[in-house]
């Protein structure tokens, strides 16, 4: 070996450690777990609480509190009063909202704001206007749509439409106006066809007609009134009214049906045929309804609507008739009332008639060999005997006749 390697590799002996460490200092994984033992060194120091010396306390008399403790106190202290100072601060203050404090609605600040305030929805579009309390709708306000189109306007409680308010249609038109309990319809109030026309005007419960209560035609004129159930009207109390008494509840359509020995009329807009028996040996003298036809497909029994003979047998009990009739002629105008409407395979009952006037027929002749299937079942006040076009299945109609308990 040559002075000159001798002299390389003598250096060469001497570098190598030095670069060993220089590649171990500059690894990454080095430098991480460095780092991580100095930040666990300091914290461990920072909070170790327990002071060593005299010097590491603050004295208060006969008081002493750690410096480092109070110092950790401060600020926590400060960290707390930063964030209730920027959290308490409304998001922001809108001119379009008239000037009063927004907040999202979600934002904590609000469980805790009370008056009158503007709330921004999740996707930030203005969802409520006006008072709350404790963090909820409370008092009077205005609820929006994310199109900006209003839902409701009135009286709240706990974030519930509660009291008078006004509710709307997703085209922007009124709908209901009136009274609210717990975001239903309830009490006193008018619903609105989306077209603008009034409906009905009366009671409401849960959101349906229920009480007393006046409908109303597409053109606003008035077509009844009377009791209402659930959405529906009350037929029972139709029975036993005579013709002017009928007249005065029912002002709309209807089309009379007249024979030498039947009598029946035919009311249309709240889908009903009543049967009538000659008042001639009453002091009245005038006809008296004694069977109403309610050309629906569901019936109320016992609580529940129900639209199946197997339902309505399990509610009363066993039929006390079944099997196929001949029809009357108020059985027959109900029948062609019906016939041809979707669901109803019902073809109809021949009938020949003279028109006497604009809105009453003299029945010439009908097919009184028409049979129809019936089931006849008895409640405690009411018969409910009901039109069929198959055995135990729906039923097309039904008649409601009052109960002789002679």
């Amino acid at each position: 070996m040559g002075i000159f390697e001798a002299v390389l590799a003598t250096i060469k002996s001497k570098i190598s450690p030095l670069f060993s460490k220089l590649r171990l200092w500059t690894k990454p994984s080095y430098i991480k777990n460095h780092l991580l033992v100095k930040i666990r060194e300091y914290l461990n120091h920072l909070f170790n609480l327990r002071p060593e010396h005299k010097q590491d306390y603050y004295c208060f008399g006969r008081w002493m509190v750690s410096r480092k403790l109070a110092a950790l106190l401060i600020v926590f202290t400060a960290a707390v009063s930063l964030y209730v100072i920027f959290a308490l601060k409304p998001e922001r203050t809108d001119q379009a909202f008239g000037q009063i404090e927004t907040y999202r609605y979600n934002a904590v600040p609000l469980k805790f704001k009370s008056g009158r305030v503007a709330i921004l929805g999740k996707s930030g579009y203005l969802a409520y206007e006006g008072e709350v309390d404790g963090g909820a709708a409370n008092g009077e306000g205005i609820l929006y749509a994310p199109d900006g189109d209003v839902v409701y306007r009135g009286a709240f409680v706990e974030n519930q439409y509660s009291g008078e308010g006004k509710r709307y249609y997703d085209s922007n038109s009124l709908w209901y106006e009136g009274s609210f309990a717990e975001n239903q319809f309830a009490g006193e109030g008018k619903l609105y066809r989306e077209n603008g026309t009034l409906e009905y005007e009366g009671s409401f419960a849960a959101g349906l007609k229920d009480g007393h209560g006046i409908l109303y035609d597409g053109s606003g004129s008035r077509i009844y009134e009377g009791s209402f159930h659930r959405d529906s009207i009350v037929y029972e109390e139709l029975l036993g009214r005579t013709a002017s008494e009928l007249s005065a509840m029912y002002s709309g359509r209807k089309l009379v049906y007249t024979s030498a020995s039947e009598y029946c009329v035919y009311l249309p807009e709240i889908n009903a045929v009543y049967r009538a028996h000659s008042g001639e040996n009453t002091l009245e003298g005038e006809w008296t309804a004694d069977g109403i036809y309610v050309l629906k497909q569901s019936v109320d029994l016992e609580g529940n609507i129900l639209d199946g003979i197997p339902q309505v047998s399990t509610a009363v009990g066993t039929p006390v008739y079944e099997g196929n009739t001949a029809v009357t002629l108020p059985d027959a105008v109900a029948i062609n009332a019906i016939a041809g409407k979707e669901g109803i395979q019902n073809s109809g009952v021949r009938m020949e008639t003279t028109q006497l006037l604009e809105d009453c027929m003299r029945v010439d002749a009908y097919d009184n060999s028409h049979l129809t299937y019936l089931y006849r079942f008895d409640t405690e006040k009411y018969v409910y005997t009901f039109f069929c076009t198959e055995k135990n299945g729906g039923f097309d109609f039904y008649l409601l006749e009052e109960k002789d308990i002679r």
